[in-house]
């Protein structure tokens, strides 16, 4: 059986930040996505704050460089 190491949430708002910032804390690859570039982009900035915050004493710096989230608007995808 193949393992999934991707995940994609589809709407940026509070839930969908707090998803997609505990499938990145995890070392899943995760795509966010939202029809509101704002929203997006202000969640992405929050999400980056707290995977740096959550890294020291807990994740060798090697793993913390891997870029494991992205961000997309809607039209792009």
């Amino acid at each position: 059986m193949m393992e999934c190491r991707n995940v994609v949430v589809v709407g940026a708002g509070t839930m969908g930040r707090g998803i997609a910032h505990v499938a990145a804390l995890a070392g899943y690859q995760t795509w966010l996505a939202d029809v509101d570039e704002s929203t997006l982009q202000k969640s992405l900035t929050e999400i980056e704050h707290d995977l740096a915050a959550a890294v020291p004493g807990k994740k060798s710096p090697k793993y913390s460089d891997q870029p494991r989230y992205h961000g997309s608007s809607w039209p792009a995808i």
